[in-house]
């Protein structure tokens, strides 16, 4: 049931961004819009081995994608404990999420020969916007 509540705070982070995005005119909190959407589907609790309900989201409507996302985070899930700091801790648990897709795709694309500078191109409100609703899931996880 706290997934419900994890994926609502990060509703309401991006809708907070994109209401800022247009009031100030400014589009990097679209990027963090964005991001806070993301943390839905790569937050804190990508480190459990069961499928939570936005997985559930994805592979219901993405079938294919949705498993292969699935795939992807398995191995992490089974490396890091959950609610470990390096997956729960804010900033610290974002990046080492981060880094982990990063690492993902780097090895795909030396794997593939693909242009590895895709990696540096996500804007940084976008990993802004992830951590504030990584943040607001370990606060919520505190209560």
């Amino acid at each position: 049931m706290k997934g419900i509540y994890h994926n609502t705070a990060s509703v309401i982070i991006a809708g907070a961004a994109a209401g800022v995005a247009v009031v100030t005119g400014d589009l990097a909190y679209l990027d963090a819009a964005a991001g806070a959407l993301f943390g839905i589907f790569a937050g804190p609790d990508q480190d459990q081995l069961t499928i939570n309900k936005a997985e559930w989201a994805v592979v219901k409507y993405l079938p294919v994608g949705g498993w292969l996302w699935l795939a992807l985070w398995d191995l992490y899930a089974r490396a890091i404990p959950h609610r470990s700091p390096v997956s729960h801790f804010p900033i610290i648990g974002t990046a080492g999420r981060a880094l982990y897709l990063a690492a993902l795709w780097l090895l795909a694309a030396w794997w593939q020969q693909y242009d590895t500078a895709l990696v540096l191109q996500i804007p940084p409100g976008f990993f802004v916007g992830w951590a504030v609703s990584d943040a607001a899931h370990f606060v919520m996880d505190l209560f």
